[in-house]
């Protein structure tokens, strides 16, 4: 496994994300595609698994601030799952598939230092499986995977447990009786059960698709299973679930309405996200439906509880007419009333047709936002970045208000502090000066790190440093960080011959 640096993309493709201030910063790696799904918090920072289209998956991982990125890469066809990453004690484990493969799930096990411990294959009886998600209770694992039968036709819903030294303790399938069970989202319930939220078809051709919801116990036995009451799109349509703080469990779909009159005369579109609340016994509540204009399509949405008495919904909704399309957060009470809703586009990703679709979302303990997803223009020659932004708890870029439609600018803070610092001689030899344009300037903070991420220099009292001592390092590259009295940070690359 390999660990790159790349403080130096921060400036140069990326909106900074410093201490109270909000915006967008674009991860990359030269010449992929990269596909995020989830995102996690691992002590101060936080991680980003994200697949290639072709062998690779990557770790991305960075600060609070989005900075001091370091990425682990998974080479040998280790792909992850859609939600593939745990933790227990100090221990992590990852969740892949070897796509060249067939009937293949994979767990690595590792260090707090992303080194393997061990990496387990395991096989199922049916002829295909996919992995889906990884979870933890107390200290075991789960995975739930889709496996399937060739002959007769079949797709199942598979759990199981495994110990952290990698044995199957059970594994048991669901949905012997349907000919299509899909799950798509699992999660670790408040009295430690297991809740699967998944799609369901029957032999009978006439009987449409429905939602269904399961809780599991952690010997694998069902606790209660509910079916949604509407019917379900074709087609591989994802379905969510939450928790909420009360108890109360929420799970979201599409819902197919196309070519009923009533529903086009009220002139919504014709798939819409509905919300179902069921009890913690399962018994089913209410519902609600996130409705949309007939030319606005909502797409991938993903529940996500609150720290309060709230929820939200995140995803994606495009104009079918202008090809226009945002991001978007709703936030909602327990009783399904809306509190705010908004939608967003990284600046740099405005036009009709490009991507911008969030994924998934962390909420931190001052009830800031931070999300992940896909900003993407999907032209020949321009490859598709992971997505991070930074809102506060009212959605905005700051501030208590802010419009319906989110747009953040270059932030001129940046613009000014460029204009202001000279940095040289670079390449450097053995001292590097630090020129200000106004003698009120000055950085609080200084670091140099090298290409492994490794600090070779740090002064956090820096007010009245103008020059370094360089002599001492080797040849290479370094990437220098500086922060002035406001936050502000800047990044400068530095070579050394």
């Amino acid at each position: 496994m390999k660990k790159i640096f790349f403080l130096s993309l921060l400036i140069f493709n990326a909106y900074l994300l410093v201490s109270q201030q909000y915006g967008h910063i674009l991860f990359t790696i030269p010449e992929q595609n990269l596909l995020p799904n989830s995102f996690y918090q691992l002590e101060d920072r936080f991680i980003v698994p994200t697949i290639y289209p072709d062998t690779i998956s990557s770790v991305i991982s960075f600060d609070s601030e989005g900075e001091e990125r370091i990425d682990f890469l998974y080479e040998n066809n280790f792909k992850f799952a859609s939600y593939p990453y745990t933790r227990i004690g100090d221990q992590l484990f990852f969740y892949a598939k070897d796509r060249r493969i067939e009937n293949d799930l994979r767990i690595r096990k590792q260090n707090l230092g992303f080194e393997m411990i061990w990496e387990k294959k395991y096989q199922v009886s049916e002829d295909y499986s996919f992995p889906v998600t990884l979870l933890s209770i107390d200290d075991y694992l789960y995975t739930t995977a889709i496996n399937q039968r060739t002959e007769p036709y079949q797709r199942v819903i598979n759990l199981k447990k495994i110990d952290t030294l990698g044995n199957v303790i059970w594994s048991k399938n669901y949905g012997d009786n349907l000919q299509r069970s899909l799950a798509y989202q699992a999660k670790v319930t408040m009295d430690k059960n297991i809740l699967i939220s998944a799609k369901r078809d029957v032999y009978d051709v006439n009987v449409p698709a429905h939602s269904q919801l399961l809780k599991v116990d952690t010997a694998g036995n069902i606790i209660w299973h509910a079916i949604g009451m509407e019917q379900f799109p074709n087609g591989a349509t994802r379905t969510s679930v939450a928790e909420l703080s009360n108890g109360q469990i929420v799970q979201g779909y599409d819902v197919d309405k196309w070519g009923m009159p009533d529903w086009i005369a009220a002139g919504w579109n014709e798939s819409p996200f509905r919300i179902d609340w069921y009890d913690a016994d399962g018994n089913f509540l209410f519902y609600k439906y996130l409705l949309s204009p007939i030319t606005e399509e909502v797409g991938s949405v993903n529940l996500i509880n609150g720290q309060g008495d709230y929820f939200f919904a995140i995803g994606n909704t495009r104009n079918v007419e202008t090809q226009e399309e945002h991001g978007f957060i709703l936030k909602m009470n327990h009783q399904g009333d809306t509190i705010w809703t908004k939608k967003y586009q990284h600046p740099g990703y405005t036009e009709a047709g490009n991507w911008n679709k969030f994924r998934d979302m962390i909420e931190l303990e001052n009830g800031d936002l931070m999300l992940i997803g896909t900003a993407a223009k999907l032209v020949v020659g321009e490859d598709i970045p992971v997505w991070v932004m930074r809102v506060n708890e009212h959605g905005c870029l700051g501030g208590t208000e802010c419009g319906d439609i989110v747009i953040t600018s270059t932030n001129e803070l940046e613009k000014t502090l460029v204009n202001a610092i000279k940095i040289y001689p670079n390449p450097l030899q053995d001292r590097l000066t630090l020129e200000f344009s106004t003698a009120d300037f000055s950085f609080t903070e200084i670091h140099i790190f090298n290409t492994l991420g490794t600090s070779v220099y740090r002064q956090t009292n820096a007010s009245n440093i103008r020059e370094i001592d360089t002599s001492q390092l080797s040849p290479g590259i370094y990437f220098m960080l500086l922060k002035d009295k406001s936050g502000v940070r800047y990044t400068q690359r530095l070579t050394k011959q």
